[in-house]
């Protein structure tokens, strides 16, 4: 998400809270959870809302329905991916000591990851742009390249086993607006 912020910053002023800058915050928030977009003091909740927001009000969102829901469709598809492989997320992130990270890491990680990232290969190549939408670059591609760093911080492997998809992400990483920002940025698994 702050990777889009970053890229969209100057264009309009924001307030943007998630954990990171506020811990607790979301205590307090109207759904108990983050982030939150405040935008014109109106308050904007869920990332995908906040995605999606962003992609449209910044042009950020391709201009063809279908291309646009090729998109989305690809988007959908990390997050069910993410549910999968959520086991194996929480004990690497310290958020649980339940389960043996070598065994979810093999029944669970490799396999859906395999699967998933081979059908990314898939939908980037096809694309007349090299990113997720024929039409370029979209709000779509910040979440997928933040996704990646996440993988390859969790898994010292995924750079050998999906060097397309390092590639992709680095496309992503090196636009103008928001090299800068990616390359002094501090260090998180997620």
């Amino acid at each position: 998400m702050l990777l889009l912020l970053k890229f969209v910053v100057e264009e309009r002023n924001f307030n943007f809270y998630n954990f990171f800058r506020i811990p607790f915050f979301f205590l307090a928030t109207p759904t108990g959870k983050i982030p939150i977009l405040e935008i014109d003091k109106k308050i904007l909740v869920e990332s995908g809302a906040i995605y999606r927001f962003l992609g449209s009000e910044f042009n950020l969102r391709p201009k063809s329905t279908r291309d646009n829901a090729q998109m989305e469709s690809a988007v959908e598809y990390y997050n069910d991916f993410r549910d999968e492989i959520r086991p194996y997320f929480r004990l690497i992130a310290g958020l649980t000591d339940e389960g043996d990270k070598e065994k979810l890491y093999h029944e669970i990680f490799i396999p859906a990851s395999d699967r998933v990232f081979k059908r990314y290969c898939g939908i980037i190549n096809a694309s007349k742009s090299g990113f997720l939408a024929d039409e370029g670059f979209s709000w779509g591609d910040f979440v997928i390249a933040e996704k990646v760093v996440s993988l390859k911080n969790m898994d010292s492997d995924f750079g050998k086993r999906f060097p397309e998809i390092v590639n992709y992400q680095e496309r992503v990483h090196n636009i103008e607006k928001i090299s800068d920002y990616v390359t002094n940025r501090k260090f998180s698994i997620i």
